[in-house]
């Protein structure tokens, strides 16, 4: 389970990230555990951070911004093995 101050942190998704999610049949409850309990984290530009986080064998990715105590997620997708 959640620490009570992550089950409690706003989450804000964009509108690409909204109409990503559905394109990818991907769920809130995945992308915010990929952030709130990431397997890691890199910085990108502009602020914005990716983190990685596998489930059954796949690694979803999630690009992400912190703004204060809220996260605004840009967008997710799975990455695909090269």
């Amino acid at each position: 389970m959640l620490p009570l101050e992550a089950r409690l942190m706003p989450f804000v998704y964009t509108k690409h990230a909204d109409m990503r999610i559905k394109q990818r049949d991907l769920s809130a409850s995945q992308i915010e555990q990929a952030v709130l309990q990431p397997g890691r984290v890199m910085p990108s530009f502009a602020r914005r951070l990716l983190a990685q986080k596998e489930f059954s064998g796949r690694i979803l990715e999630v690009v992400y911004r912190q703004e204060g105590e809220t996260t605004i997620i840009l967008t997710a997708y799975w990455l695909e093995e090269v």
